[in-house]
């Protein structure tokens, strides 16, 4: 029941990490315009799905209600990736966005 927009900051570079603001939202019951919402241990993982492995760590830092920055985004090689957006208790995935890039 959660949407998510995503604005990059800094795109990463071969050689740069980047940085991202995104926004978690629902829908407002009345008439549909969004509602930010706090999630519970935001978490963003890069993963290459043809290669079958990750990138580094991204760091994501709480900037106000609903929104976040995922930081230190570096991707290891030019191809197909998916950023998981996911709201997370411990190591179990609560609710997840996926966001398809390539490059």
């Amino acid at each position: 029941g959660h949407c998510v927009t995503y604005q990059w900051e800094l795109l990463p570079t071969e050689e740069d990490f980047g940085s991202f603001v995104f926004k978690i939202y629902r829908a407002n019951l009345a008439d549909g315009s969004p509602v930010p919402e706090d999630l519970a241990g935001m978490a963003v993982m890069l993963w290459m799905p043809s290669m079958g492995h990750g990138s580094s760590p991204v760091t994501v830092d709480r900037l106000d209600v609903g929104t976040y920055r995922a930081s230190q985004v570096f991707f290891s090689m030019k191809g197909n990736w998916d950023i998981h957006i996911q709201s997370k208790d411990g190591n179990a995935v609560k609710d997840e966005a996926l966001l398809p890039i390539s490059l």
